[in-house]
């Protein structure tokens, strides 16, 4: 997957590859990965998503969306600081991505409907419950299954502007690249100490 005898260039484009397949094959070790955002408690919050979709943009920049209930904490955090970091894992390579990243939450629009025509069944379910995402359960009267005629679903849409590849094993082998603020298109890094 990844070549590290590569150029640099050639192995953050071998990064990108790598998220591409983990947001089509929901059977790779990448498709799922820890999402921290902070928001106005100052306190870091941590949680696994599903990587949804790569978007590859123009100069060599791409975005990656995630799927969520718009009432959930992630949300509320997003919209008090936008700056979110992710963390990929594959334990069969020992391979770590982690990204840098802008978020921003989509609740309308073409892209927000090409993305809620894809969510059939119970996936459905997931995003109209009556309450929202950690709210108690039991003696409230509070029932899990409890669904309501609006749907609140949303997507997290999260543009990199730093990427940090580490590769576990005899010889751990790190690369650092972050988008270039003068142009906000060049990647500009390579080779680290781990």
């Amino acid at each position: 997957m990844i070549d590290l005898n590569g150029t640099e260039k050639n192995i953050l484009n071998d990064v990108i590859d790598m998220l591409g397949r983990a947001s089509v094959d929901k059977k790779f070790a990448m498709r799922n990965m820890v999402l921290s955002t902070c928001g106005k408690s100052g306190v870091p919050e941590s949680r696994m998503v599903v990587l949804r979709k790569l978007i590859l943009q123009k100069d060599d920049r791409f975005a990656l969306a995630v799927y969520t209930d718009k009432r959930s904490s992630k949300v509320d955090d997003i919209k008090d600081n936008s700056f979110v970091s992710l963390c990929f894992w594959d334990p069969g390579r020992s391979i770590q991505i982690r990204l840098k990243c802008s978020a921003t939450v989509i609740e309308a629009g073409d892209f927000y409907l090409e993305h809620l025509q894809k969510i059939s069944g119970r996936a459905q379910e997931s995003y109209t419950t009556k309450h929202k995402p950690g709210s108690p359960l039991g003696a409230s009267g509070v029932e899990l299954f409890d669904f309501d005629e609006q749907n609140f679903f949303c997507l997290i849409l999260l543009n990199p502007f730093e990427v940090d590849l580490l590769k576990l094993g005899s010889e751990h082998v790190r690369f650092i690249w972050k988008l270039d603020q003068n142009t906000s298109s060049n990647w500009k890094g390579g080779r680290v100490i781990p």
